[in-house]
């Protein structure tokens, strides 16, 4: 993982808005990270660490605790980290749980914590991973392979911490190094080897109480009882089955006789109840005969049915031509009258076209003569009209731009006053921005000591609160410490209760050997035993009760540090403020209010004056602009009034031509249209009573050949009908029918033509159907005689209670004989059990005391396996220390055993002065500064090497420097630049002098009273 770009805001010391690019010093590189003490240097890793996990490195102040006192309210404390992991690029933004104040109205509001994780894809596009800190945590934790403690001691090294991964115990580093190289299979072996160990054992433990359950089932004590059971219970068991079998074919003859007896009755009854159906049937056959005999009568009259349909029609179309006749014949009369109308309206429409046309053409042409005056006419008068208007707007034109150079005169004196008091205002209140600037600091300063104030408060309360949770869990540890001490104490006793339990006279015991038990252990009092598994689970309780107190205690330990350094701050702030910091936060708010409303006067009067002499200098413009137009409108209005007066004169000279009557373009137009439209009356009138007339004329020639067509088709129709009825006659008298009456009668309706086919059909089969089941029944009951059913009845219900009887008394048996039988199965199948799982524990149980460390050198097989992976870290460690140490030290793994199994990862230095081995813990600061150095680079480098999915391309070292003397120092940024050449980015934070001269890229973290910033020396 290699940071590419860190941005904060309002974060530690950082009160605005800071970004470190860190491509800008190389893909490699080894920069310094400069600052003096306080500044904020180790705050950029803070910031790091907080990006990644939501937690600082040294974990002392949470993010919540990160916001910057000096940082404006507005602005939010968030953190952002953009880096490269392998081939992909990932963006992530925290930002912790804050107070800010409301976006309405007064007041302050609670801004919840808020995480984001991004991958970056292509230019600009990103995908969302994940919102949830939880989430986004374990997403991190598996894309870098680390949790945050094991990331603090591998990539990170916080001040005060660089000895950590030095000095961990053999537990902690195996689970930073299991993590980093990706063992867990190995302890996942471990555990499914121990887990199947356990299993199996206590299957063993259970298999005596399995024996004694399967006694118990069956109401026994000892296994010899089963077989002993069984033999005597087996002739009887033979007998009584036998028995069985006798009796249930006495049963079956007896109810089978019984079956075949009762179906014989049932056929002698069929016969007789068939027999009655049969006479009932026939009683229907004259009624069935009538209905044959009309469904006949209907056959013939539907056969003649189509001559008397030919002679209803023809009759119908008889009747239809002559009402056709009657109706022609009337219209034919009427049309003859409208001829005569007709005739007469054109004569009368001609003659008036004749008289009144000639008189109304004169007197259009008489006024067409009057048309080309009129539109002179009228082209004076609108010549006259725009002169008129021409002289009005000239005058409206002049008099407007006389009153405009009035009112810009006027306009001007009065800015001229209004500039002269402004000056007079601006030069009072000159002095206002620099009072507002000095005293919005103090404000600002008064402020965070109000918040120190109330924070050392709500601090002190947590404090009390701590305290008294520190004592309630301390109480607590130790009631659960004494609960674990009894339960192991008990459960001591209660194996030695249970041993002596299983003892009997004449055994020898499993602990001394001797055949005698004179004063066996006895469970104490009427306590239930108690299971290794309480034990167990009183010692997990008891270390939770451990770990709740050591947590009140860090967290006691770290709110006396924040009350600490809050009263320090407290201090500053008061000596910045001096007098003022005993005056309220009221007072200065009222006397920067105050300030605030004149700095608003000044600026608004600097403004209004700036307004005023713009408006001053464009209104001299404006009346300078002004002379021109105004001498050009004066010589426009005497031209359009000249013209006016012109045009005027014109006008009444050819009024005088025209009659007052036809002056205007509208009256000639309407006069002259009303004669076109009365000679158009005129001919539409002669033109209507022509057409009126033609159509007459068609009208009478196509109703008179409609007459003779009818007349024609009427004869015709009378003959075809005389033919037809000759045919009807002749048709029923042939078919038998004596007249039109009795043929009708005859015919009958289809839906009764279908019952009546349906009803003769069904009588006619099912006669044939009772006939035949009567022949077949009288067939096959000749010989039969009727059976004796209560006899056979009785003999069925004596079997059957015989059989009864004898199958109670054998299922009793047989239950018991089956209930022995799968006894000895189950103990001859619990035994083979038994010794299957004693095979399986001596392997299982072997590979789970050795893969666990139980046994032998007491290092499990994960240990074993991350000593050696730590054999390769020391070997590459020791080389770089060797060197540093100028030949002295070497870090070595201890190969001591001993305890539960914790052993196998411990270190210890090999002093080449002494030629001897000591603990890590000896070495001086210096020394365990190099040490811890060159495990963390022998270690980034062996993980690399052995590509677990874990890459370690960053390494920060905050302090430590300054323990080295000044050849050891060289020799330890020499292995720096080394380590930087494999492709590594190094940052150091140190305030060593020495170290800006050989370092030339830097970070520097530059502070005043305004906060921290950065600055990028690349």
């Amino acid at each position: 993982m290699k940071p590419r770009q860190l941005s904060l805001q309002a974060f530690g010391p950082f009160a605005g808005k800071e970004s470190v690019d860190f491509t800008l010093l190389g893909e490699s590189p080894l920069f310094l990270i400069n600052g003096p003490t306080g500044a904020g240097k180790s705050t950029l890793l803070d910031a790091l660490c907080f990006a990644l996990y939501g937690q600082t490195t040294g974990n002392d102040r949470s993010g919540t605790q990160m916001r910057c006192d000096r940082a404006a309210a507005r602005d939010l404390t968030w953190v952002e980290l953009t880096f490269t992991l392998g081939q992909q690029n990932y963006r992530i933004y925290r930002l912790p749980e804050q107070d800010r104040p409301k976006q309405k109205g007064d007041g302050w509001t609670t801004q919840a914590s808020r995480v984001e994780l991004y991958r970056l894809i292509g230019e600009g596009d990103e995908k969302l991973l994940g919102t949830k800190a939880g989430e986004v945590t374990s997403q991190i934790q598996e894309l870098l392979g680390l949790t945050v403690d094991q990331f603090r001691q591998v990539m990170v090294l916080p001040q005060g911490k660089f000895r950590e991964l030095l000095l961990a115990s053999s537990r902690d580093r195996e689970a930073i190094f299991s993590q980093l190289f990706q063992t867990r299979i190995y302890k996942q072996l471990e555990n499914k080897l121990k887990a199947k160990a356990d299993s199996i054992q206590r299957e063993m433990q259970d298999h005596q109480q399995r024996i004694r359950g399967i006694l118990e089932s069956c109401n026994l004590h000892m296994e010899e009882e089963v077989e002993q059971e069984l033999q005597a219970l087996k002739p009887q068991h033979q007998e009584l089955h036998d028995q069985k079998d006798a009796a249930r074919k006495k049963h079956l003859q007896a109810a089978k006789e019984l079956d075949q007896a009762q179906q014989l009755e049932v056929q002698f009854q069929n016969q007789t109840r068939l027999k009655a159906e049969y006479e009932q049937h026939l009683q229907q056959q004259a009624m069935i005969a009538d209905k044959e005999k009309q469904l006949s009568q209907n056959t013939l009259a539907r056969k003649i049915q189509p001559q008397r349909d030919e002679w209803q029609r023809l009759e119908k179309q008889q009747h239809r031509l002559q009402e056709q006749l009657h109706a022609c014949q009337q219209q034919l009369e009427q049309v003859k009258q409208q001829k005569q109308q007709s005739h007469e309206h054109r004569q009368q429409a001609e003659a008036a076209e004749k008289n009144q046309l000639p008189a109304l053409q004169k007197e259009q042409h008489r006024l067409q003569g009057f048309q080309e005056k009129v539109e002179r006419l009228a082209a004076y008068q609108q010549a006259a009209t725009e002169a008129l208007q021409a002289d009005q707007q000239a005058a409206v034109a002049l008099e407007k731009l006389q009153k405009q150079e009035q009112q810009t005169r006027e306009q001007q004196a009065d800015l001229e006053k209004q500039l002269t008091d402004l000056d007079q205002q601006q030069e009072a209140l000159a002095q206002v921005p620099l009072q507002l600037q000095h005293l919005d600091v103090q404000r600002q300063n008064r402020q965070q000591l109000d918040k120190l104030y109330q924070n050392q408060e709500q601090l002190t309360q947590e404090q009390q609160k701590a305290r008294q949770q520190e004592q309630q869990a301390k109480e607590f540890w130790q009631y659960r410490q004494q609960q674990a001490q009894e339960a192991e104490y008990h459960w001591h006793l209660g194996q030695a209760a249970e041993l002596a339990r299983q003892l009997h006279p004449g055994q020898p015991c499993p602990v001394c050997g001797s055949q005698e038990h004179p004063a066996p252990a006895q469970p104490e009092g009427n306590l239930s035993l108690v299971s290794k598994e309480q034990v167990e689970s009183a010692r997990q309780e008891m270390d939770q009760a451990r770990e709740l107190l050591q947590g009140w205690q860090a967290e006691c330990q770290r709110l006396e540090i924040q009350l600490q350094e809050n009263q320090r701050a407290q201090q500053e702030f008061q000596e910045a403020l001096q007098e003022r910091a005993q005056q309220s936060l009221d007072e200065l708010q009222a006397e920067f209010n105050h300030l605030q409303q004149q700095e608003k006067q000044r600026q608004d009067a600097q403004n209004k004056h700036q307004e005023l002499k713009q408006l001053q200098r464009k209104g001299q413009q404006a009346l300078d602009d002004l002379q021109t137009p105004l001498q050009a409108a004066q010589q426009a209005s005497q031209q359009a009034h000249d013209q006016y007066l012109k045009e005027q004169t014109h006008l009444q000279q050819l009024e005088q031509e025209l009659p007052a009557q036809w002056r205007t373009r509208q009256a000639l137009q309407q006069a002259l249209d009303s004669l076109y439209q009365q000679q158009e009356v005129l001919q539409q009138a002669r033109e209507k009573a022509q057409l009126q007339d033609q159509e007459s004329d068609r009208q009478m020639a196509r109703l008179t050949q409609q007459e003779n067509d009818l007349q024609e088709q009427q004869s015709k129709t009378t003959t075809e009908l005389k033919t037809a009825d000759e045919h009807w006659q002749q048709a029923l008298q042939t078919t038998g029918f004596i007249n039109l009456a009795n043929w009708q009668a005859a015919l009958l309706e289809e839906s009764q033509v279908e019952i009546f086919t349906q009803q003769v059909n069904h009588w006619k089969e099912q006669k044939h159907q009772l006939q035949g089941k009567l022949d077949h029944l009288e067939n096959l009951l000749a010989d039969q005689k009727p059976p004796d059913l209560d006899t056979l009845k009785q003999q069925e219900a004596a079997a059957e209670q015989q059989l009864q009887e004898i199958q109670t008394a054998f299922q009793t048996v047989d239950q018991r004989w089956n209930q022995l039988q799968d006894t000895a199965k189950r103990l001859k199948k619990a035994h083979e059990d038994n010794q299957a799982l004693e095979e399986r524990y001596r392997v299982y149980g072997t590979l789970s005391e050795v893969a666990s460390g139980a046994s032998g050198s007491k290092v499990s097989l994960q240990r074993f396996v991350l000593g050696v992976l730590l054999d390769d870290v020391l070997a590459l460690a020791s080389r770089r220390l060797d060197h540093m140490s100028r030949g002295r030290y070497a870090l070595v793994r201890s190969q001591e055993t001993g305890g539960r199994g914790a052993s196998g990862l411990d270190l210890q230095v090999h002093d080449a002065y002494s030629g001897k081995r000591r603990d890590v813990a000896t070495l001086s600061g210096g020394e365990s500064f190099m040490a811890a150095l060159s495990l963390a680079l022998g270690l980034s480098e062996v993980v690399q090497a052995y590509a677990g999915g874990i890459r370690l391309d960053t390494l920060f070292i905050d302090e430590g420097f300054g323990s080295l003397d000044t050849e050891t120092l060289d020799l330890a940024i020499a292995t720096l630049m080394e380590l930087q050449t494999g492709g590594r980015m190094i940052g150091v934070i140190s305030h060593v002098s020495e170290l800006k001269e050989q370092l030339t890229q830097r970070i520097d973290v530059l502070t005043d009273m305004r906060g921290s910033r950065l600055q990028l020396q690349p």
